[in-house]
């Protein structure tokens, strides 16, 4: 049963989590760094890899890396309520932006050297796309940067799925990767004209070999992105105007930063809080 009311989401209200962490390495004016591997207090600890091609699907709570939460009581539901958020950087001057997401599926074993086509077989999504389902809608791709790359800018190609179940598609990463890429950046895929998700993945190739360091895949699925008007001003969204989407059981939350600006690593300090009923 969902939460139709005011009165519902304040009766639902689950105590705040408090959210201080880093937000990996500073990748340039524009660019956007995953917490992921990062340390703070988020008490779920610092997030894991997998080192598999096909990799793995994730499910909360207790995943290292996430926001802590548990599933709702049977026949309820889970909402994100309000996320108070403050980004953090050495460049005091100028304001980021945070994005909330549910990591859903990554990969690993990539030979970041290969200019071939590696083959991955991808497990089905767990119900988390924007219907509650597996088939992929509103689920997003992205490059992970683990350890720092070596001197070169290749294209990542990644072959999909859709969510329509149209195999063949394929996307390249949004943001042109950086020689030298640092760890902790977060580089989207893009998705194929008129497609609006993945359900599976089946390759990627990189154009020129990256020469070193360690990548992954990440499947996504956005939540919330709150914006900040000044430097260092805590923003906070609530119930209405988050548009209150609903967080799926299992669901593995976590927060990527924004840059704005070339100098200084990003972070954020805040607190999130749901509503379950």
């Amino acid at each position: 049963m969902s939460i139709t009311n005011r009165q519902g989401v304040i009766d639902g209200l689950m105590p705040p989590i408090p959210m201080f962490r880093g937000n990996g390495g500073n990748n340039g004016a524009g660019q956007i760094s995953s917490s992921w591997a990062s340390a703070g207090q988020m008490p779920a600890g610092v997030g894991a890899f997998s080192a598999s091609l096909n990799g793995a699907t994730l499910t909360g709570p207790g995943v290292s890396g996430q926001i802590p939460l548990n599933d709702a009581a049977s026949g309820e539901r889970t909402y994100l309520a309000r996320w108070a958020h403050r980004p953090r950087r050495s460049d005091l001057l100028v304001p980021m932006a945070g994005i909330l997401i549910d990591r859903i599926w990554h990969n690993g074993g990539i030979d970041a050297t290969s200019t071939s086509a590696q083959l991955i077989t991808s497990p089905t999504w767990l119900a988390r796309d924007e219907d509650g389902s597996t088939n992929g809608k509103g689920v997003l791709l992205a490059v992970e940067i683990e350890s720092t790359m070596g001197a070169a800018t290749p294209t990542v190609t990644v072959s999909y799925t859709n969510s329509a179940g149209t195999s063949g598609r394929t996307g390249t990463n949004i943001f042109a990767t950086t020689s030298g890429q640092v760890a902790g950046a977060f580089l989207p895929i893009s998705l194929q004209a008129g497609d609006v998700g993945v359900r599976s993945v089946e390759s990627v190739t990189l154009s020129a070999s990256w020469l070193s360091g360690t990548m992954h895949l990440v499947a996504w699925r956005l939540i919330a992105m709150i914006q900040e008007v000044s430097a260092m001003q805590l923003v906070a969204l609530d119930a209405v105007t988050s548009n209150f989407p609903r967080i799926y059981d299992g669901s593995v939350l976590f927060t990527l930063g924004v840059n704005y600006s070339t100098s200084g690593p990003s972070g954020c300090s805040g607190e999130i809080q749901f509503s379950q009923g």
